[in-house]
């Protein structure tokens, strides 16, 4: 019996995918290639994007975007490979790439976390998240100056947005201090916003986003993070976007919690 080529790379991708086992922590993959015009010209093609920097200038400067779509390659073929989903990202450019250049792009599994667990009859769903770091490293390493200086209203350096889910029991409402212990929920948002009354609403606003779309399941979310039972409590958002740590926003969902062995049960009307 004769195969197809299709047959033989599809069979390739399976074992690559389900004999060699999930991707671990330290597991990493490196790709080589070699930026041309062309790769520039039908880049600009597809997004519109003809900035006269990309074209006019003595040398073709590769567009940013295109460096991204070359890493999202990588991770959605080779590590870790057909399924990912990539559900945010964080780049930074920190040498300019030139048509002509051959970079490296360099994917690596740097840690593994679980972030929810829940019953589903019969058997438990775990999801995995891997946190992947990418990098595109030119041989040309030549630095460069910001075209401008980004002024700021604020003293305090912004860490990035984290979105904490913290229970009615773990803090004082109306009480300034920080709330006891760890969340029953977090969450890092990708990029920064200033340390300011915006930038911590434009934070607020991106854990309101992401909470939306798990509301309907929040039950089941919020009891299996939970290391101990829990009695019709409330679950309020709290951010973290400056270093002098958690900031109520005083937003709930409002309703009561029940949760017992890290299952949610119907709350008591007394």
């Amino acid at each position: 019996m004769k195969y197809s080529k299709p047959f033989f790379k599809m069979l390739k991708t399976y074992v690559q995918r389900y004999c060699t086992g999930p991707p671990k922590v330290g597991d990493e993959i490196s790709v080589f290639k070699k930026i041309t015009k062309d790769d520039i010209l039908n880049f600009a093609k597809l997004t519109g994007d003809y900035n006269p920097i990309h074209f006019e200038a003595s040398n073709n400067l590769v567009h940013g975007a295109l460096l991204n779509g070359l890493v999202s390659g990588v991770i959605g073929t080779k590590m870790p490979g057909p399924g990912t989903v990539v559900i945010g990202q964080n780049f930074t450019f920190p040498a300019p790439c030139y048509a002509g250049d051959t970079i490296e792009i360099k994917v690596q599994i740097v840690s593994a976390r679980k972030i929810m667990k829940y019953k589903m009859n019969p058997v438990f769903l775990i999801s995995i998240l891997y946190f992947l770091s990418a990098s595109a490293t030119m041989h040309n390493k030549t630095k460069i100056k910001p075209l401008n200086d980004t002024l700021t209203t604020s003293t305090e350096s912004p860490i990035g947005c984290v979105c904490g889910i913290f229970l009615s029991g773990q803090f004082e409402k109306g009480n300034k201090e920080l709330p006891k212990g760890n969340p029953a929920i977090f969450h890092d948002l990708p990029g920064t916003f200033p340390c300011t009354p915006s930038g911590n609403r434009l934070c607020t606003n991106k854990c309101l986003d992401m909470i939306i779309k798990y509301l309907p399941n929040s039950s089941k979310i919020l009891c299996s993070s939970i290391k101990h039972d829990c009695h019709k409590e409330k679950a309020y958002l709290f951010i973290k976007n400056c270093k002098s740590g958690w900031i109520n926003t005083n937003l709930s969902a409002g309703r009561e919690y029940c949760c017992k062995d890290g299952t949610p049960y119907k709350c008591p009307v007394y």
